[in-house]
Order: structure tokens, then sequence, then C-alpha cells
């Protein structure tokens, strides 16, 4: 199996879509939900797992799209959209949730995508398992522009520092806060190699810009990158480009440094 070291606005999206094309079976984390996607012969079977005074489990089933494209809408909390997606209760996920359901769980699974950071916890419990019988992938950016494009696009939704606010709003008074925001990406990703070395866990990187995914995941019918993205759709581009010129300028930043 392999895992995607990948958290917020990493490549998941398109991951989970050129799994789904060849077939295979996708894990997901998401603090309080795990969930397992098949596709087989254009079915889908989603089981969610979580925990709601006991340890449970949902399944349902659709046929797989191969026309769907890739959307992210805003969600605006106790909309009929919000309280679908905390259906399955809000408790984190725990040590003692997880622990005797970790193999059920990732039976079967190609890839494991996770839209929050593993907490330790759960790499601990499966660090057998990361390094022995897993191909961990970390993927990483060196275009910064086109990185940071999506970024600015989708700030006030993407992370919890800013969530709800407007980038221009603050843009105009204080532009140190949204480089101060704009360095948390480059944080999270040294945190993540970090933590792959603490635990010994072998890794190897992967280039969202140039490296073959057919190569590098071994699975045949490819997907255009264009499908993931959304840089030719902005209308305040020209505005984002010139944030990132001065905080790259700022910063004296060059391509992310791989440990």
């Amino acid at each position: 199996m392999f895992v995607y070291w990948g958290y917020k606005d990493s490549g998941k999206a398109h991951m989970k879509k050129y799994a789904k094309m060849n077939g295979k079976t996708v894990i997901y984390y998401d603090n309080i939900t795990m969930r397992k996607i098949e596709t087989h012969d254009k079915n889908i079977k989603k089981t969610v797992y979580y925990y709601d005074n006991e340890f449970l489990s949902e399944v349902s089933e659709s046929k797989y799209n191969p026309n769907k494209t890739k959307q992210r809408m805003y969600i605006e909390k106790g909309s009929e959209r919000w309280n679908g997606f905390v259906q399955f209760g809000n408790k984190s996920l725990t040590h003692e949730m997880l622990l005797e359901h970790y193999d059920t769980i990732f039976e079967g699974g190609d890839i494991f995508l996770m839209n929050h950071e593993l907490p330790e916890f759960f790499i601990v419990d499966n660090l057998t398992r990361l390094k022995t019988s897993c191909n961990n992938v970390v993927p990483y950016h060196t275009d910064l522009e086109h990185m940071y494009l999506q970024k600015l696009h989708y700030f006030g939704t993407n992370r919890t520092e800013e969530f709800g606010n407007n980038l221009m709003d603050i843009w105009n008074y204080d532009k140190d806060r949204i480089f101060d925001w704009l360095d948390l990406w480059e944080k999270d990703f040294y945190d993540l190699v970090n933590t792959l070395k603490k635990y010994d866990i072998p890794y190897q990187y992967f280039n969202l810009r140039t490296d073959s995914y057919v190569d590098t995941f071994g699975w045949k019918i490819d997907l255009d990158r264009e499908f993931s993205n959304t840089n030719n759709h902005m209308t305040n581009i020209d505005e984002y480009k010139d944030i990132i010129r001065q905080y790259i300028q700022n910063r004296d930043q060059k391509e992310f440094q791989l440990l």
C-alpha cells in the first residue's frame, strides 16, 4: 500500500481520481472518520468508520462517474452540506477507538490519504506497517508560484488559521500577517519530513509538477495534471501573483530543501 504524506492542498483529489480510474482502493483518514473507497467495474463501495458510543461502520454504494471533475465549494457551518459532513459524530478518533480495527480498515487498501495531520499515536500504532509493508510518498512543489496560487485562492477555507477571513481585507493593512500564514505551508512540509525521520520511516519524494504518476505508483491509466489545476480559472490571479512575488522576495525563498 502507498501512503501519500500530503495534508492540505497537496494533490489528494488528483490521487483519489487516479486511483479510482485504475480500480484501486483508497483509505482516507479524516480526524473523526476513516473511509475506505473501493472501485470495481465502475461500482463504488464506500465504508465509513466512526465512533458514536461504540466503533461503527456504514456502507454505501454508487456508480463511478469518470467525467466527474474536481470541485471545492465553501461549506458554511450549520448548512445542509456541513451537517452531511458531521453526521458521523464529532469525536476525534483515538488510540483506544482504533486499536482493534486497523487491520480491517487497511485490508485491501492500495493508497492511504489523509485530510488531517496524523496524530502521533496513529503513527506509533502502525509503525511496523509503515516501515515494512508501505511505500511512503512525500509530495512537494518546485514551482512555488503555482503552489501558492492555490493556497491564496482558497484563503479562509483551507486551514484553521484565518478560517473565514478575507485575503485582500487583511493584505491591504497587514502584509506580514499574510506572509506568516504562507510560512505555515513550508512549516507543514518540514514538520512532516522530520516526523518520518524521527521514526525512521523510509520515504521517497514526489515532485508534483514533473514526476510521473505511472512510474511512481505503477497504475497504467494516467490522469492529466490539468484535472487538478484550478489556476486557469482564477479571477484574481494577478493580485495573487503580486502577493507571492512580494512574499518570495521578503523571505528570500527558493525551492523547498529536500531533507
